[in-house]
Protein backbone atom coordinates (compact mmCIF):
# COMPACT_ATOMS: atom_id res chain seq x y z
CA UNK A 1 0.00 0.00 0.00
CA UNK A 2 1.31 3.40 -1.03
CA UNK A 3 1.74 6.38 1.62
CA UNK A 4 -0.68 8.72 0.92
CA UNK A 5 1.49 12.03 2.02
CA UNK A 6 3.95 10.97 -0.26
CA UNK A 7 4.78 13.33 -2.88
CA UNK A 8 4.21 10.83 -5.50
CA UNK A 9 0.92 10.24 -4.60
CA UNK A 10 -0.12 13.86 -4.02
CA UNK A 11 1.61 14.90 -7.72
CA UNK A 12 -0.34 11.33 -9.61
CA UNK A 13 -3.59 13.02 -7.28
CA UNK A 14 -2.73 16.73 -8.96
CA UNK A 15 -2.92 14.82 -12.57
CA UNK A 16 -5.59 13.09 -12.52
CA UNK A 17 -7.68 15.43 -11.15
CA UNK A 18 -6.03 17.50 -13.99
CA UNK A 19 -6.69 14.97 -16.69
CA UNK A 20 -10.20 14.76 -15.00
CA UNK A 21 -10.81 18.47 -15.74
CA UNK A 22 -9.65 18.01 -19.10
CA UNK A 23 -11.59 14.92 -20.03
CA UNK A 24 -14.52 16.33 -19.05
CA UNK A 25 -14.36 19.64 -20.72
CA UNK A 26 -13.60 17.28 -24.08
CA UNK A 27 -16.90 15.66 -23.21
CA UNK A 28 -18.76 18.70 -23.30
CA UNK A 29 -16.96 20.04 -26.69
CA UNK A 30 -17.82 16.92 -28.07
CA UNK A 31 -21.31 16.88 -26.96
CA UNK A 32 -21.81 20.39 -28.13
CA UNK A 33 -20.17 19.24 -31.39
CA UNK A 34 -22.68 16.20 -32.02
CA UNK A 35 -25.78 18.43 -30.88
CA UNK A 36 -24.47 21.15 -33.69
CA UNK A 37 -24.48 17.94 -36.32
CA UNK A 38 -27.36 16.61 -35.39
CA UNK A 39 -29.26 20.05 -35.72
CA UNK A 40 -27.69 20.29 -39.51
CA UNK A 41 -28.64 16.71 -40.63
CA UNK A 42 -31.95 17.65 -39.28
CA UNK A 43 -32.34 20.82 -41.16
CA UNK A 44 -30.55 18.46 -44.24
CA UNK A 45 -33.31 16.10 -44.12
CA UNK A 46 -35.72 18.52 -43.92
CA UNK A 47 -34.09 19.98 -47.39
CA UNK A 48 -33.96 16.24 -49.39
CA UNK A 49 -37.73 16.14 -48.18
CA UNK A 50 -38.59 19.77 -49.85
CA UNK A 51 -37.03 18.69 -52.82
CA UNK A 52 -38.19 15.64 -53.28
CA UNK A 53 -41.21 16.71 -53.10
CA UNK A 54 -40.41 19.50 -55.80
CA UNK A 55 -39.22 16.43 -57.92
CA UNK A 56 -42.34 14.39 -58.00
CA UNK A 57 -44.62 17.75 -58.65
CA UNK A 58 -42.26 17.91 -61.57
CA UNK A 59 -42.60 14.46 -62.42
CA UNK A 60 -46.18 15.02 -62.40
CA UNK A 61 -46.15 17.86 -64.36
CA UNK A 62 -43.86 16.35 -66.96
CA UNK A 63 -46.07 13.24 -67.39
CA UNK A 64 -49.31 16.01 -68.00
CA UNK A 65 -47.73 17.78 -70.44
CA UNK A 66 -46.25 14.30 -72.12
CA UNK A 67 -50.13 13.13 -72.41
CA UNK A 68 -51.13 16.89 -73.35
CA UNK A 69 -48.64 16.42 -76.32
CA UNK A 70 -49.76 13.11 -77.04
CA UNK A 71 -53.05 14.58 -77.45
CA UNK A 72 -52.06 17.05 -79.34
CA UNK A 73 -50.26 14.98 -82.02
CA UNK A 74 -53.24 12.65 -82.22
CA UNK A 75 -55.35 15.91 -83.13
CA UNK A 76 -52.98 17.37 -85.51
CA UNK A 77 -52.66 13.85 -87.32
CA UNK A 78 -56.56 13.78 -87.55
CA UNK A 79 -56.34 18.04 -89.08
CA UNK A 80 -53.15 16.53 -91.33
CA UNK A 81 -55.32 13.58 -92.72
CA UNK A 82 -58.44 15.76 -93.42
CA UNK A 83 -56.14 18.51 -94.81
CA UNK A 84 -54.31 15.87 -97.17
CA UNK A 85 -58.06 14.97 -98.16
CA UNK A 86 -59.48 18.58 -98.98
CA UNK A 87 -56.43 19.13 -101.21
CA UNK A 88 -57.08 16.01 -103.19
CA UNK A 89 -60.17 16.87 -103.58
CA UNK A 90 -59.25 20.49 -104.61
CA UNK A 91 -56.72 19.26 -107.19
CA UNK A 92 -59.77 16.85 -108.34
CA UNK A 93 -62.59 19.60 -108.27
CA UNK A 94 -60.35 22.29 -109.89
CA UNK A 95 -59.65 20.68 -112.52
CA UNK A 96 -63.46 20.04 -114.02
CA UNK A 97 -64.28 23.59 -112.78
CA UNK A 98 -65.56 25.38 -116.25
CA UNK A 99 -63.32 28.37 -117.31
CA UNK A 100 -65.96 30.74 -116.84
CA UNK A 101 -66.39 32.90 -113.33
CA UNK A 102 -69.29 32.31 -110.78
CA UNK A 103 -71.06 35.93 -112.08
CA UNK A 104 -70.80 34.69 -115.73
CA UNK A 105 -72.37 31.31 -114.84
CA UNK A 106 -74.96 33.26 -112.67
CA UNK A 107 -75.90 35.35 -115.86
CA UNK A 108 -76.27 32.31 -117.95
CA UNK A 109 -78.41 30.58 -115.14
CA UNK A 110 -80.87 33.02 -114.99
CA UNK A 111 -80.99 33.22 -118.86
CA UNK A 112 -81.30 30.21 -119.46
CA UNK A 113 -84.49 30.34 -116.49
CA UNK A 114 -85.59 32.90 -118.54
CA UNK A 115 -86.40 31.24 -121.66
CA UNK A 116 -87.75 28.10 -119.98
CA UNK A 117 -90.33 30.64 -118.54
CA UNK A 118 -90.88 32.90 -121.00
CA UNK A 119 -90.72 30.31 -124.41
CA UNK A 120 -94.04 27.78 -123.91
CA UNK A 121 -94.10 27.34 -127.32
CA UNK A 122 -91.31 26.20 -127.84
CA UNK A 123 -90.23 22.85 -128.97
CA UNK A 124 -89.76 19.84 -126.53
CA UNK A 125 -86.19 19.48 -128.30
CA UNK A 126 -85.27 23.39 -127.60
CA UNK A 127 -86.90 22.96 -124.41
CA UNK A 128 -85.31 20.12 -123.29
CA UNK A 129 -81.70 21.68 -124.61
CA UNK A 130 -82.55 24.41 -122.78
CA UNK A 131 -83.23 22.67 -119.51
CA UNK A 132 -80.20 20.48 -119.76
CA UNK A 133 -77.96 23.40 -120.23
CA UNK A 134 -79.27 25.20 -117.26
CA UNK A 135 -78.72 21.80 -115.41
CA UNK A 136 -75.37 21.56 -116.70
CA UNK A 137 -74.16 25.65 -115.29
CA UNK A 138 -75.85 24.60 -112.35
CA UNK A 139 -74.00 21.43 -111.42
CA UNK A 140 -71.14 23.76 -112.20
CA UNK A 141 -72.02 26.68 -109.94
CA UNK A 142 -72.73 24.13 -107.18
CA UNK A 143 -69.10 22.57 -108.01
CA UNK A 144 -67.73 25.98 -107.48
CA UNK A 145 -69.63 26.59 -104.09
CA UNK A 146 -68.31 23.29 -103.04
CA UNK A 147 -64.73 24.38 -103.98
CA UNK A 148 -64.66 27.76 -102.25
CA UNK A 149 -66.13 25.92 -99.14
CA UNK A 150 -63.60 23.13 -99.41
CA UNK A 151 -60.93 25.86 -99.54
CA UNK A 152 -62.06 27.58 -96.63
CA UNK A 153 -62.24 24.39 -94.81
CA UNK A 154 -58.52 24.10 -95.98
CA UNK A 155 -57.89 27.50 -94.85
CA UNK A 156 -59.11 26.73 -91.06
CA UNK A 157 -57.67 23.20 -91.10
CA UNK A 158 -54.13 25.09 -92.10
CA UNK A 159 -55.17 27.65 -89.37
CA UNK A 160 -55.88 24.88 -86.77
CA UNK A 161 -52.46 22.70 -87.83
CA UNK A 162 -50.60 25.94 -87.26
CA UNK A 163 -52.27 26.37 -83.44
CA UNK A 164 -51.64 22.64 -82.55
CA UNK A 165 -48.14 23.26 -83.98
CA UNK A 166 -47.81 26.23 -81.63
CA UNK A 167 -48.81 24.91 -78.53
CA UNK A 168 -47.02 21.33 -79.32
CA UNK A 169 -44.03 23.64 -79.53
CA UNK A 170 -44.16 25.50 -76.41
CA UNK A 171 -45.50 22.22 -74.44
CA UNK A 172 -41.93 20.83 -76.08
CA UNK A 173 -40.48 23.85 -74.41
CA UNK A 174 -41.85 23.20 -70.69
CA UNK A 175 -41.12 19.49 -71.09
CA UNK A 176 -37.09 20.65 -71.89
CA UNK A 177 -37.69 23.14 -69.10
CA UNK A 178 -38.53 20.19 -66.63
CA UNK A 179 -36.60 18.14 -67.54
CA UNK A 180 -33.32 20.55 -66.80
CA UNK A 181 -35.13 22.29 -63.87
CA UNK A 182 -35.34 18.01 -62.66
CA UNK A 183 -31.52 17.61 -63.14
CA UNK A 184 -30.68 20.38 -60.90
CA UNK A 185 -33.00 18.78 -58.54
CA UNK A 186 -31.59 15.31 -58.92
CA UNK A 187 -28.09 17.07 -58.60
CA UNK A 188 -29.77 18.93 -55.48
CA UNK A 189 -30.68 16.08 -53.70
CA UNK A 190 -27.46 13.88 -54.16
CA UNK A 191 -25.05 16.60 -53.15
CA UNK A 192 -27.32 16.74 -50.01
CA UNK A 193 -27.58 13.45 -49.37
CA UNK A 194 -23.76 13.35 -49.97
CA UNK A 195 -23.24 15.97 -47.01
CA UNK A 196 -26.06 14.24 -44.74
CA UNK A 197 -23.33 11.19 -45.07
CA UNK A 198 -20.63 13.22 -44.47
CA UNK A 199 -22.05 14.25 -41.65
CA UNK A 200 -23.16 11.16 -40.10
CA UNK A 201 -19.64 9.81 -40.77
CA UNK A 202 -18.81 12.83 -38.60
CA UNK A 203 -21.05 12.32 -35.60
CA UNK A 204 -19.92 8.37 -35.85
CA UNK A 205 -16.19 10.05 -35.24
CA UNK A 206 -16.96 12.08 -33.31
CA UNK A 207 -19.04 9.57 -30.41
CA UNK A 208 -15.78 7.10 -31.15
CA UNK A 209 -13.55 10.16 -29.72
CA UNK A 210 -16.09 10.67 -27.43
CA UNK A 211 -16.45 7.34 -25.89
CA UNK A 212 -12.64 6.76 -25.82
CA UNK A 213 -12.90 9.90 -23.58
CA UNK A 214 -15.60 8.40 -21.16
CA UNK A 215 -13.28 5.55 -21.23
CA UNK A 216 -10.59 6.86 -19.90
CA UNK A 217 -12.37 9.93 -17.39
CA UNK A 218 -13.86 6.40 -16.02
CA UNK A 219 -10.48 5.46 -15.54
CA UNK A 220 -9.39 8.58 -13.94
CA UNK A 221 -12.07 8.42 -11.59
CA UNK A 222 -11.41 4.75 -10.79
CA UNK A 223 -8.07 5.49 -9.66
CA UNK A 224 -9.02 8.90 -7.50
CA UNK A 225 -11.16 6.82 -5.76
CA UNK A 226 -8.34 3.89 -5.29
CA UNK A 227 -6.40 6.92 -4.01
CA UNK A 228 -8.82 8.34 -1.69
CA UNK A 229 -9.53 4.88 -0.11
CA UNK A 230 -5.78 4.24 0.41
CA UNK A 231 -5.93 7.70 1.91
CA UNK A 232 -8.68 7.04 4.27
CA UNK A 233 -7.19 3.99 5.59
CA UNK A 234 -3.79 5.49 6.21
CA UNK A 235 -5.39 7.99 8.24
CA UNK A 236 -7.46 5.80 10.21
CA UNK A 237 -3.84 3.85 10.72
CA UNK A 238 -2.21 6.85 11.85
CA UNK A 239 -5.40 7.49 13.99
CA UNK A 240 -5.15 4.27 15.99
CA UNK A 241 -1.21 4.48 16.26
CA UNK A 242 -1.41 7.62 18.01
CA UNK A 243 -3.96 6.22 20.46
CA UNK A 244 -1.87 3.54 21.17
CA UNK A 245 1.33 5.38 22.22
CA UNK A 246 -0.99 7.78 24.33
CA UNK A 247 -2.62 5.09 26.24
CA UNK A 248 0.94 3.21 27.03
CA UNK A 249 2.67 6.96 27.97
CA UNK A 250 -0.13 6.61 30.69
CA UNK A 251 0.25 3.18 31.73
CA UNK A 252 4.26 3.71 32.40
CA UNK A 253 3.12 7.54 34.26
CA UNK A 254 0.78 5.06 36.11
CA UNK A 255 3.71 2.07 36.74
CA UNK A 256 6.27 4.09 37.82
CA UNK A 257 3.91 6.16 40.64
CA UNK A 258 2.63 2.49 41.89
CA UNK A 259 6.40 1.14 42.24
CA UNK A 260 7.18 5.01 44.15
CA UNK A 261 4.56 4.00 46.18
CA UNK A 262 5.83 0.62 46.59
CA UNK A 263 9.74 1.94 48.01
CA UNK A 264 7.93 4.00 50.17
CA UNK A 265 5.70 1.48 51.91
CA UNK A 266 3.03 3.34 50.75
CA UNK A 267 -0.48 0.94 50.42
CA UNK A 268 -1.77 0.58 46.77
CA UNK A 269 -4.24 -0.85 45.09
CA UNK A 270 -4.96 -3.89 43.47
CA UNK A 271 -4.76 -2.07 40.35
CA UNK A 272 -1.30 -0.37 41.07
CA UNK A 273 -0.38 -3.66 42.55
CA UNK A 274 -0.95 -5.19 39.34
CA UNK A 275 1.17 -2.92 37.24
CA UNK A 276 3.45 -1.81 39.51
CA UNK A 277 4.46 -5.75 39.30
CA UNK A 278 3.67 -6.02 35.36
CA UNK A 279 6.91 -6.89 33.28
CA UNK A 280 7.11 -3.92 30.67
Amino acid sequence: MSTGNSPNDRNEWTELVSSKRQYSKELRDFSEKIIEVDSTSRDLGKDIRTERTKLKESVYKLNFIKEKISVLNSELSKISENLSKSKGFLTLMESRLPKEDEQTLLAELLESKAKIDNNPTQSQFRKNETLEHYKMISMSLEAIKAVKMVKEQVSKLRSDSKDLNDKIMKADQEVSNLQSEMYKQNNTIDNLVSSKTLLQEKRQSIMNQYNQTINLLEKVNARLDTLATERKTLSGSRHSQSTSNKYKILMQDFREKAQEKIKAGEKLTLDELRVALEEV
